[in-house]
């Protein structure tokens, strides 16, 4: 991408903006890092998203925009990373998330009696819950309340959809 830029550029003569996804500009690697190697003259304006509040200051960029990690489960609820908290931001309708009582806003703080404070921490808990056969157990807070969600077993279809494919 650089490069084609750099060539454009000198083709052209006119600015380039270069519109890329967050891995190719975070903690200044990537395309600003190659394009100050491969066109010294060049002006760089980096804008870059801030996933966390407390990275601001580690972060190498000229402007910032706040774009916190999301992921979005296989049971149906799309997460939010934001300071060592896990938020639900939606739940699709009829997933095993609806299914169990999750619903936008909870926070998710512990997975089979671990504390959840990045993806990570819940992949690792649904790993260990797969691979010992054994439910997923949410801790929830909802509104100040904390209470426990049995999210069943991962990976595992329910009886009644086995049965329909012959298993």
């Amino acid at each position: 991408m650089a490069q084609n830029a750099v060539d454009l550029r000198q083709g052209t003569g006119r600015p380039v903006v270069i519109v890329a996804g967050a891995g190719h500009v975070e903690r200044g690697w990537g395309i600003a890092h190659r394009l100050e190697r491969l066109d010294p003259k060049a002006q760089v304006a980096a804008l870059v998203p801030l996933r966390d509040a407390r990275d601001f200051q580690a972060q190498d960029g000229d402007a910032f925009f706040y774009c916190p990690p999301m992921f979005q489960s296989r049971m149906g609820m799309v997460l939010e990373a934001r300071q060592d908290r896990i938020l639900v931001v939606t739940v699709r309708p009829g997933s095993r998330a609806d299914t169990v009582g999750i619903r936008p806003g909870d926070e998710l703080v512990a997975a089979q009696g671990r504390p959840m404070r990045s993806f990570k921490d819940l992949h690792w808990a649904g790993k260990a819950a797969h691979d010992a056969d054994e439910p997923l157990i949410l801790e929830v807070v909802r509104r100040g309340e904390r209470f426990v969600v049995d999210a069943g077993l991962l990976g595992k279809r329910p009886e009644s959809e086995a049965e329909e494919s012959g298993e």
